[in-house]
């Protein structure tokens, strides 16, 4: 009461469109935009609702320096690096010239092979256990990636650009399908939240920075997708197509 005579409504926080849906708060960081979600998700949030995300266990997270937006996001996108950049790590069981992709507005769905997906041949239809034999990734427009959901642990990366456009910042959440309470259990997540860290900023980023290095010099004025690269395609496209509305 002695701080004064003020109007709240003009001194509140700036308030931004906000949302909470299949496990993710949804928002948009200009106060000025206001969007239709079930638009925006096209069909895509019931495939995020199947994962279920919303009762898992957040397990930890972590910040990471990256290099600027678009060279950090085709990595994510992008599965033919991984018996080269990760051949101890995350790559060390995929086939990287095998993808299934689906797309949902802009939004997308892909599936690496593993390499033991040969079992499959021998195992009844009806009792196949799909993440045994795919690594499943969904990839949220712009900037967020759901990957890795194996052995009950599951990685989500979440990235946004620095002010200045020559950096990104990568909020790495490593997840539990339930709270890891046993020595066993808790070594496990503990594991897998390694493998994931050092994936990123072991083998990744490195390779990345040194490319931003060699962008800046203009040796090349153009980069070309090819055919078995539909994943940067589409999301390529959709970028051009939303700065061109």
């Amino acid at each position: 009461d002695t701080f004064g005579d003020i109007d709240t409504t003009k001194i509140k926080l700036t308030e931004l469109f906000c949302e909470e849906r299949s496990g993710f708060i949804w928002a948009c960081l200009n106060p000025d935009i206001k969007y239709d979600l079930d638009e925006w998700m096209n069909g895509f949030d019931s495939e995020l609702r199947d994962i279920d995300l919303k009762n898992w266990h957040l397990f930890k997270s972590i910040k990471i320096n990256g290099p600027m937006w678009k060279i950090c996001w085709d990595g994510y996108t992008d599965g033919y690096h991984h018996h080269m950049v990760h051949p101890e790590t995350v790559g060390k069981n995929t086939i990287v010239n095998l993808i299934a992709h689906d797309t949902y507005g802009p939004h997308q769905r892909f599936a690496f092979g593993l390499k033991n997906i040969n079992e499959l041949s021998d195992i009844e239809e009806k009792d196949w256990e799909p993440e045994n034999h795919l690594r499943l990734i969904h990839s949220v427009f712009p900037n967020s990636s759901i990957s890795a959901i194996q052995n009950q642990h599951c990685l989500v990366s979440i990235i946004f650009p620095t002010p200045d456009l020559q950096g990104t910042i990568t909020t790495q959440y490593i997840l539990c399908l339930k709270e890891p309470k046993t020595q066993e259990e808790i070594k496990e997540a503990e594991n897998f939240a390694e493998l994931s860290r050092a994936a990123i900023i072991d083998e990744d980023y490195p390779i990345n920075f040194k490319i931003q290095e060699t962008i800046h010099s203009k040796a090349n004025t153009e980069f070309l997708f090819g055919k078995n690269e539909p994943i940067q395609q589409h999301y390529h496209n959709w970028i051009e197509k939303l700065c061109n509305k």
